[in-house]
């Protein structure tokens, strides 16, 4: 019994190390090549924001900081091939634990949102986006609720992340 429950924990710690490794690959593929910009803000930062003293207004605001561990950013607005890096990156997703969340399509660009969660807990959402020559990737790791991601499509000045600002957990 006690080898069963062995074998259990490692499956599952291999999948959540093969999870995380769709999206790593992703960004190492394409980080440094000429017409992409990475971005990588760590558990850290978020920390460090978490302990500025808030105003009033920027409570909820500093409690969704501190439930984030990570942001990742991959986009490019001048890749030839944007369309087949788009497919590709959508291929990987759902065969990983994410669903999508919402669709939007606008002219030649069509942008989606997936999420990992456990039951009502997100642990991380995806925003890809991609148009002609245009791509791009941010993901959001976290212990975060839809509400939470409401807050911070509200307050982030990322294009796209508008159409989040109508999401809630409310039924």
């Amino acid at each position: 019994m006690r080898s069963l429950v062995s074998v259990l924990f490692i499956m599952i710690a291999f999948k959540g190390i093969a999870q995380e490794n769709v999206i790593t690959e992703l960004f190492r593929e394409y980080e440094g090549q000429e017409n992409f910009t990475t971005i990588y803000i760590t558990s850290k930062m978020f920390e460090m924001i978490a302990q500025i003293p808030e105003q009033e207004d920027e409570e909820d605001l500093l409690n969704v900081i501190r439930k984030l561990t990570g942001v990742r950013v991959l986009s490019t607005d001048n890749y030839e091939d944007a369309g087949d890096l788009y497919q590709k990156a959508y291929k990987l997703l759902p065969g990983h634990g994410f669903e999508e969340l919402m669709i939007v399509k606008e002219n030649d660009k069509e942008t989606k949102f997936l999420v990992r969660q456990n039951r009502e807990v997100i642990s991380e959402l995806i925003m890809l986006s991609g148009g002609r020559e245009s791509f791009s990737i941010i993901s959001i790791t976290g212990d975060l609720r839809l509400k939470d991601i409401s807050r911070l499509s509200k307050t982030l000045d990322i294009q796209g992340f508008d159409h989040l600002e109508k999401v809630d957990d409310k039924p």
